[in-house]
């Protein structure tokens, strides 16, 4: 029950982080823009939670957030959602192949990750 519980509450969490890091993206961070462009925490979340957690979980958290982004951005459905879980897998393959505690390499591989969905979605 206890173990039920705590998967729950992980859960829990982690949806309200994804739904919160999504308006943030789509309200507030487009202020920041610098020639239209501009970050998206969503995906430097999705990116870095990944590299941490693994396979199983980067290819859920990387589907439910392409579905939550294919849903709001016009274009072609389902785009978002098969880049997302292919970048999550990458992060996921470069977490299990470094040590966590470099911090320079979780960054660089974000960096690098983001300019391959930048790529790909244009």
């Amino acid at each position: 029950m206890l173990k039920t519980n705590n998967k729950f509450k992980k859960i829990l969490y982690l949806f309200l982080i994804i739904t919160i890091l999504f308006i943030f993206d789509n309200t507030i961070i487009t202020f920041f823009a610098i020639k239209n462009i501009y970050p998206s925490v969503l995906f430097v979340f999705i990116v870095c939670y990944s590299i941490i957690n693994g396979y199983d979980e980067a290819t859920i958290i990387g589907v439910i957030t392409g579905i939550l982004q294919d849903i709001y951005f016009p274009g072609v459905m389902g785009i978002n959602m098969l880049i997302n879980m292919l970048i999550c897998l990458m992060a996921a393959k470069i977490g299990k192949g470094i040590f966590k505690d470099k911090v320079i390499i979780p960054i660089f591989s974000t960096f690098l990750l983001s300019l391959l969905k930048s790529i790909a979605i244009f």
